[in-house]
């Protein structure tokens, strides 16, 4: 595992957007998240602006019951944020097919499409405040696939600002599960902030547990986590 910790967030997000650019760069499968620590990581991306987008681009997961065209949806901040200010090739963004029948449908035919396409190569992560990854929440078994889940209170409630109402978060989403995710070659969890240092300390430093979602990922051999020193603050000194 390589642990990076930065100064500050800034910092953070420009070392990190470094090394994305170089990957995007490449004919690789990244795969991308959504959520407050991501925001700084992609404006930073596009300062660097990588030369050749040569990557297959994934999404980590998806909102389901809203319209394809809500601005509430996770592919829609992806679009926002990355895809259309990059000019990213339409054919290397790799979205779940909703309009399927059925949601489950949709979450097998992308496991499918991703699994046909080689795996993850790079996945990006934030870490939720009750150790979820993706929408991997707790009770998820390090064995799950792509699936629809149920999200839980505490994510609706930290997820409420980007909606009218808590009423308006949606119940259930389709992400990709953590037995894909180990699958993937490399894994970089983000986390800044002094709210996340609790549950930082319980990823690095507690038991592993279907409790906490992303101590199950603790020992992945492409393990990167990459820290601000607020979020960092709780962590027993090294040496």
């Amino acid at each position: 595992m390589e642990l990076k910790i930065y100064e500050d967030a800034a910092l953070l997000a420009s070392d990190v957007a470094r090394r994305l650019s170089q990957k995007l760069e490449s004919p690789l499968n990244v795969g991308f998240a959504t959520g407050r620590t991501m925001d700084p990581l992609y404006a930073s991306l596009l300062k660097k602006r990588p030369q050749m987008p040569l990557a297959r681009v994934w999404m980590l997961d998806e909102y389901l019951g809203l319209s394809a065209g809500d601005a509430r949806t996770y592919a829609h901040y992806l679009r926002e944020r990355v895809f259309t200010p990059l000019d990213y090739p339409e054919a290397k963004i790799n979205l779940p097919r909703l309009s399927m029948s059925h949601p489950q449908e949709a979450a097998d035919d992308y496991e499918d499409r991703l699994r046909a396409a080689g795996g993850l190569d790079v996945q990006l992560l934030g870490i939720g405040h009750n150790g979820h990854l993706g929408l991997n929440e707790p009770g998820s078994s390090i064995d799950s696939r792509t699936r629809v889940v149920t999200i839980a209170e505490s994510t609706r409630v930290a997820n409420q600002g980007f909606f009218a109402s808590l009423e308006e978060v949606p119940r259930e989403a389709l992400t990709l599960g953590l037995g894909t995710l180990n699958e993937a070659r490399e894994l970089w969890l983000l986390a800044t902030g002094r709210g996340k240092a609790e549950i930082i300390k319980r990823f690095l430093e507690g038991e592993v547990s279907e409790s906490v979602p992303a101590t199950l990922l603790r020992s992945h051999p492409g393990l990167h986590v990459f820290l601000d020193q607020e979020a960092a603050s709780l962590l027993k000194p090294v040496g």
